[in-house]
């Protein structure tokens, strides 16, 4: 499979994703909580227009991690991503009128591929707007980043820093409806973070899809400009590192 044809692939993948999270999401931002009532998107627990917006690069820079904040299981999908003149613009879809969504307002992600022309190791503005969110921010570039698109590596996960202090973004790859969920991270020497991901519960019932999730993890803590590497523990990723790109 060539990069292209992958990265393609990917960009479907991430519809699937938007999906499976609608269907059966669960909590993954920093501060979620669950068992709350539903609610319509309509609800003032819907993100406002113009809200903060965050980002983390990804995949070694094929992709990018939007955050957002509002209902942890009404996660934005967006319907076109293009680039032009330094600026990444992220259109997002309109939630179905029917959604129901959680009264949380945590902060969520989801990814974009991004477009031919973009190189991470520059800045980049990036502006989204929906009724879902709208606002915009800048990403800082990070030299040295090595593609990496996931499909064509067998899923290897791989990890940013996002614009919001202390917040980690996550990239995984596995059933758009049972993605990952960050238990606990914790500094456990210097330059490494140990993520502990929640086990899943045994009646969970996932999509067979095979699909990229971002989670977000918070660490306290850590120490500005440093760099840092992850070490995952649980749902099957023991001992798996990551080097996180960027700093915090």
């Amino acid at each position: 499979m060539t990069r292209t044809t992958s990265i393609l692939a990917a960009a479907a993948s991430l519809l699937l994703l938007a999906g499976g999270l609608a269907a059966c999401a669960t909590p993954s931002a920093p501060g979620s909580s669950s068992g709350t009532p539903a609610a319509s998107p309509s609800d003032d627990a819907s993100a406002p227009a113009d809200a903060d917006i965050d980002a983390a690069w990804l995949g070694g820079g094929t992709m990018i991690a939007v955050l957002t904040r509002g209902s942890s299981t009404c996660v934005p999908v967006a319907s076109d991503v293009a680039y032009a003149d330094g600026v990444l613009t992220v259109e997002l879809a309109d939630p179905p009128a029917d959604q129901a969504c959680t009264r949380d307002y945590v902060l969520r992600a989801f990814a974009v591929v991004v477009p031919e022309g973009v190189d991470p190791a520059e800045d980049l503005e990036i502006a989204v707007s929906g009724t879902e969110a709208s606002g915009s921010t800048e990403l800082a570039g990070v030299a040295g980043l090595v593609p990496s698109d996931g499909l064509e590596d067998g899923g290897v996960p791989t990890a940013g820093w996002s614009s919001a202090d202390g917040v980690f973004a996550l990239l995984t790859w596995g059933s758009s409806g049972c993605p990952p969920v960050v238990q606990d991270a914790l500094v456990s020497a210097p330059g490494e973070i140990t993520v502990t991901l929640a086990e899943s519960p045994a009646d969970r019932i996932c999509t067979s899809d095979f699909a990229p999730r971002v989670t977000l993890g918070e660490v306290p803590g850590i120490e500005s400009d440093t760099a840092y590497e992850l070490v995952l523990q649980g749902d099957g990723l023991e001992g798996t590192r990551i080097p996180v790109a960027g700093v915090n």
